[in-house]
């Protein structure tokens, strides 16, 4: 964003806070469950808490991109802030008359010093932004001082719930994990109402199609292009997207015999919105795409799904076999579960051992995207998808090695095969073992 754009932002958000009570034509009705009242006929967050915590949440992003260095993510808040400094500054009716000036001219400084910062961040001014972000929590410390601590401790309990970013009835602490996939729950609840006009958790937020430069041929390398949009047409750009396992972007591709699959990570083009990727079909036919991402501002994992075509016919899926030993050029991969039987809507607690060619325990498996295996798994409705990853923290360490044995938590969410590849790293070499599941009703 070019600093005219920076400072066009500045000019609406400004007025979209100055306008505030006047823009509110809609009912306000928490994303996340939050509710909302009338007073006087105008609408207004429920509470306090609801507009504080929303506020909090969104400077807390923030300070964190800032700290990170990841400037050009700032403007992923830019609704959210708006409709988060309208709230706030509705509250200045339940503030005492003789410090309701002061606290709606901090608003109007607060949004002030977010333009400013936006401004920074588009530039790169690593240490503008800094000294802007500075500025903006000695306003913000201001604005809380105006409430009720009482208040202000409410809202700073509902700014910091966290959730599961693939199972979003998971919540608690954030370092908690998510008993249903073992994920970390790293995914802030947020407070958002109805009017600030981003798309609902249900639903996704973007769409993805893939066009390639030529036909799918079988052993031929092909040139693939993901394009992303969000709802309104425009363009998704990396910013967009959080970072999950060192990557933006997961394109998980599958044949229409859920035997060929290829874990990709599509990159950035000139083209907005457009990110390449190639890839070698070694079989017939069209192939199933999932582009796996994590939209800011919610941050929820997302499966958007589409299709690669082609001229060939697909053939139909025959190898149904189920099995839990898989040999890849001489190792063997096992799968147990602490259950002799897989049950739909059952999570489970599953392992994978690995033995060497030497038949000893093979304990030099090498970190990839920050995890020694991904497990993904196909269903054979053509339509659901699994990516799961061993219990425990992320493997930044290039130099640190696992196994024989990774735990993971495993959750099918319905009966029927499902196809699950387990991808490790060896030798700087990814290597898949494909397992077949049965799901039992």
């Amino acid at each position: 964003m070019n600093r005219s754009l920076s400072l066009c932002f500045s000019a609406s958000l400004l007025a979209s806070v100055s306008l505030g009570l006047a823009t509110l034509a809609r009912p306000v009705a928490g994303a996340e469950g939050t509710e909302s009242a009338r007073v006087d006929g105008t609408n207004y967050f429920a509470s306090s808490t609801e507009a504080l915590g929303m506020l909090l949440q969104v400077v807390s992003h923030l300070e964190e991109t800032v700290q990170s260095k990841d400037l050009a993510s700032i403007h992923s808040e830019d609704m959210v802030l708006a409709a988060s400094l309208v709230a706030i500054q509705q509250q200045a009716r339940r503030i005492d008359e003789e410090r309701r000036v002061a606290f709606r001219a901090d608003v109007e400084t607060l949004a002030q010093g977010v333009a400013a910062l936006h401004l920074a961040g588009d530039l790169q001014q690593q240490a503008v932004a800094e000294e802007k972000l500075r500025l903006i929590l000695e306003t913000l410390g201001r604005i809380k001082g105006c409430f009720n601590p009482s208040a202000v401790a409410d809202a700073e309990t509902a700014a910091s719930h966290w959730m599961c970013p693939s199972h979003r009835d998971i919540r608690g602490q954030r370092a908690d994990t998510c008993p249903k996939c073992g994920a970390l729950l790293d995914q802030r609840v947020r407070i958002l109402p109805e009017f600030c006009g981003l798309p609902t958790p249900a639903r996704p937020s973007m769409t993805a199609k893939i066009h390639t430069d030529q036909p799918l041929v079988p052993g031929q390398p092909a040139k693939g292009f993901l394009d992303l949009n969000k709802l309104d047409g425009s363009a998704v750009y990396p910013p967009d997207l959080i970072v999950a396992h060192t990557e933006r972007i997961h394109l998980l591709l599958i044949d229409s015999t859920l035997t060929d699959y290829h874990h990709l990570h599509p990159q950035v083009s000139r083209v907005p919105g457009e990110y390449p990727f190639s890839f070698t079909p070694q079989r017939p036919g069209r192939y199933l795409a999932w582009v796996d991402v994590r939209p800011r501002p919610l941050g929820l994992q997302q499966y958007l799904t589409t299709t690669i075509s082609a001229t060939t016919s697909e053939a139909p899926l025959s190898d149904r076999t189920v099995t839990n030993r898989v040999l890849v050029e001489g190792m063997l991969f096992e799968l147990t579960f602490a259950t002799e039987k897989l049950r739909s809507g059952r999570p489970v607690v599953g392992k994978l051992r690995l033995t060497g060619a030497d038949g000893k325990p093979f304990t030099r498996l090498e970190p990839l995207m920050n995890a020694f295996v991904h497990l993904v798994g196909f269903h054979e409705d053509r339509k659901t998808v699994l990516h799961l990853h061993p219990k425990g923290g992320l493997v930044s360490d290039p130099a640190a090695r696992g196994g024989p044995e990774l735990e993971f938590q495993f959750f099918p969410p319905q009966p029927g095969l499902v196809r699950l590849f387990a991808q490790v790293q060896i030798g700087g070499v990814s290597k898949y073992a494909p397992f077949g599941l049965w799901i039992a009703p």
